[in-house]
């Protein structure tokens, strides 16, 4: 959060894109967790747009 204050807008909201990403990869290969069909379909609608 620190360095979000010098920073410009877009260069903080594209540093938080691979946060959710990964955090989801984390879920599953860590927890063992396996994401529905759905949760898959609209995973990949997000990351598209």
């Amino acid at each position: 959060m620190l360095c979000a204050r010098g920073l410009k807008t877009p260069d903080v909201s594209l540093s938080g894109l691979p946060e959710v990403i990964f955090g989801i990869l984390l879920a599953y290969v860590g927890a063992h967790e396996v994401p529905g069909p759905n949760v898959l379909v609209i995973g990949a609608l997000v990351v598209e747009n």
